[in-house]
């Protein structure tokens, strides 16, 4: 059994070995150009990049999803575990906008409240701003947009 555990930051993996090394591959690319730089020309870089943290066995949070697909792919048996602490209680009184939404734009707002993260994708024009910063009262937690 895989574990992958996440906060709001990072993942990390624990486990088989070989896993963590499936891991660390399927993170692992070749940087566009690479081949022209100094560094390759000089043997003294690969050309190659990776965002897994080895030997930690940590990776960026946000990927949590797709490692788990990749490695349940691979034929192991994954199990995510959001060990995220609570967002703590609004301390500031958040009031009324002073507007009131579009329909969309409400059904924006309750989507993003059912999720613990995401991306606002709209049509220029259609608001996301207004969306942002709704989402961000009603939840009134610290926001980055």
């Amino acid at each position: 059994m895989i574990i992958i555990e996440f906060n709001n930051t990072l993942a990390r993996i624990e486990g088989d070995a070989a896993a963590r090394t499936s891991a660390r591959q399927y993170l692992t690319f070749r940087v566009e150009g690479y081949q022209f730089t100094q560094a390759f020309k000089a043997k003294r870089w690969d050309g190659y990049k990776t965002i897994y943290n080895f030997s930690h066995h940590t990776f960026a949070a946000g990927l949590v999803w797709d490692m788990a697909r990749h490695l349940r792919a691979e034929g192991y048996e994954v199990e995510v575990r959001d060990i995220r602490g609570h967002p703590p209680a609004p301390s500031l009184d958040t009031g009324e906008l002073g507007i009131t939404l579009m329909a969309h734009q409400e059904a924006a707002v309750k989507r993003i409240q059912q999720r613990t993260r995401g991306v606002v994708q709209h049509p220029v024009g259609a608001g996301k701003s207004v969306v942002n910063v709704e989402t961000a009262r009603r939840l009134a937690v610290p926001t980055l947009v």
